[in-house]
């Protein structure tokens, strides 16, 4: 279904054994270093960032984002596997600290009433151009699209970085 939305091609042919493993032990080995890769990045996250174990499925949907998003020497001319296939470059701007605190956006609050609420950033939406936010206070998700601001201290560091050094990808082997 994907690759008939954003290519705008049909799958002809699609071959299956129906079988749940690889059929070689060098595939089912390569699969099994990349699992053990990002649970780590899953588990760092989660220390980092000190939030709940509940949240692990956001911190590996996040690590997978960024993984997606940076050039391997695994693809030809050492790109990244999201301008394979999307034929978009990413925008390593976009990129956030995972687990940080943002300030959301409250839409219709009232005259008195707070304009924004504290919460958690945990990744992206992949359904919209959204961004998945953890209330604490709720202990649950949602996506929002509502403005989303980091603390202070930390917008005030990220508006004094030159705009004249855009942010690199970091390299994978």
């Amino acid at each position: 279904m994907w690759v008939q939305v954003q290519r705008e091609s049909r799958i002809k042919i699609f071959g299956s054994d129906r079988g749940g493993e690889f059929l070689s032990g060098m595939f089912s080995e390569s699969a099994e270093r990349g699992n053990h890769i990002h649970i780590a990045d899953v588990r760092a996250m989660l220390m980092a960032a000190r939030l709940l174990v509940m949240l692990w499925g956001e911190a590996l949907q996040y690590s997978l984002w960024i993984c997606n998003r940076t050039p391997t020497s695994a693809v030809p001319n050492a790109k990244a596997p999201y301008k394979m296939a999307t034929g978009e470059r990413p925008d390593p701007g976009k990129a956030m600290e995972w687990g940080r605190n943002v300030f959301v956006h409250i839409l219709n609050a009232g005259k008195l009433q707070p304009r924004a609420e504290e919460a958690h950033f945990v990744g992206f939406d992949c359904e919209s151009k959204g961004v998945r936010i953890y209330w604490p206070k709720k202990r649950s998700t949602s996506r929002t699209h509502s403005r989303t601001r980091g603390r202070c201290s930390e917008r005030a560091s990220a508006s004094s970085t030159s705009k004249s050094s855009p942010q690199q990808w970091p390299r994978r082997a």
